[in-house]
């Protein structure tokens, strides 16, 4: 639950966190680095970088 929670607020850009971070290995914490990433810019921009003619 704690994962899933910090996964979320990672993803929503949301600032929480319970203190689990500093815990995971490197490979987790760059998921959630590309996490806050695509969270900042969006899932519509993400998705019309990669298809720009449109998403429908």
């Amino acid at each position: 639950m704690k994962i899933l929670f910090e996964t979320v607020s990672a993803f929503g850009t949301v600032g929480y966190i319970l203190g689990l971070t500093t815990d995971l290995s490197v490979p987790c914490t760059v998921l959630l680095i590309f996490l806050m990433f695509a969270g900042r810019l969006s899932p519509l921009t993400i998705a019309y970088a990669i298809h720009p003619e449109g998403i429908l």
